[in-house]
């Protein structure tokens, strides 16, 4: 069974443009610090170079509802293609 989590040799080795971290206890500050450690790789991961390392509420990304989902879609939808933003509905 697969968490959906990495290594992070792997997503070094994937140099990904945005970084989206959702854990669970973020509410304790677990997921800021995880948005911290990835961006002192500025040196060598895309993401951390233009700042797109974000951390969503696991609320919103872990057992959301079907309306949170959708409202966390649009979210993350803005936050990858802010030049979009005009043609998403409002959540």
């Amino acid at each position: 069974r697969r968490s959906g989590a990495i290594s992070v040799e792997q997503v070094l080795a994937l140099n990904p443009e945005v970084i989206l971290i959702s854990v669970m206890g973020s509410e304790s500050g677990v997921g800021k610090q995880e948005q911290l450690r990835w961006l002192r790789f500025a040196k060598t991961l895309r993401a951390a170079q233009t700042r797109q390392v974000y951390a969503l509420p696991p609320e919103d990304i872990c057992s959301p509802s079907p309306q949170r989902f959708a409202r966390t879609l649009i979210a993350v939808a803005r936050l990858i293609h802010p030049e979009a933003a005009g043609a998403l509905p409002q959540p």
